[in-house]
């Protein structure tokens, strides 16, 4: 993973954030990614599309100062418990991972990502001028691992794959509601009585058909 690009350190850059010491998660080390992007390379094409204009759904925002950066291949690893292999299950996680970042990255809108760079700023050139810790992300020993990560891949994948890129709000809700019901070990009986308090896809949906 990461830009096959030259970087100079000089430059803004997306690090992830065990690039260069890896992680150990259950008793398991995994090693460091080493990946690095330039600022606006995290970018998808088809099979995805997106509802936001000009194609904004499909990249990486253009910040220059953001919290964690975790890279795909890492939130994959600690997801599958294990170390990736060249096979097609793996890539096609990877693939999903890179669209659901970008998907998270982009539920702020560009002009809020603009407001929030310009402070960011100012705060970042305090600290390096007077030495006072101000931007301190949230250490994190390890990627996040939660079954909500797979339950947005499993939504992602059910979109690519609908031959007409229309799926229904029925199915969506389903595949949200059905580990509810794994879990509960209760059956389902009649209709939703509260489908609002469901999650819902994003404005960022996902979709394979042409727009």
């Amino acid at each position: 993973m990461g830009c096959h690009q030259g970087l100079l350190r000089s430059t803004p850059q997306h690090i992830c954030l065990f690039a260069r010491d890896g992680f150990t998660q259950d008793d398991r080390f995994f090693v460091p990614c080493g990946t690095t992007y330039h600022i606006g390379c995290i970018r998808v094409g088809e099979p995805f599309r997106t509802r936001l204009p000009a194609g904004r759904g499909l990249a990486y925002p253009k910040v220059a100062i953001s919290p964690s950066f975790i890279c795909e291949a890492c939130t994959v690893r600690a997801q599958v418990g294990g170390e990736l292999r060249k096979s097609g299950g793996h890539l096609t996680l990877l693939m999903l991972e890179r669209m659901r970042l970008i998907d998270q990255a982009n539920a702020w809108s560009a002009s809020s990502h603009a407001v929030y760079q310009g402070g960011l700023r100012r705060l970042s050139r305090f600290q390096k001028n007077f030495g006072v810790p101000i931007l301190q992300a949230t250490p994190l020993h390890r990627p996040p691992r939660s079954p909500s990560i797979g339950m947005m891949w499993a939504q992602q994948h059910y979109a690519i794959q609908t031959p007409t890129g229309h799926h229904s709000q029925s199915q969506d809700r389903i595949l949200v509601t059905a580990p509810a019901v794994m879990s509960s070990g209760r059956r389902p009986h009649g209709p939703l009585s509260s489908p609002s308090r469901l999650m819902t896809p994003s404005r960022n949906a996902f979709r394979s058909s042409k727009a």
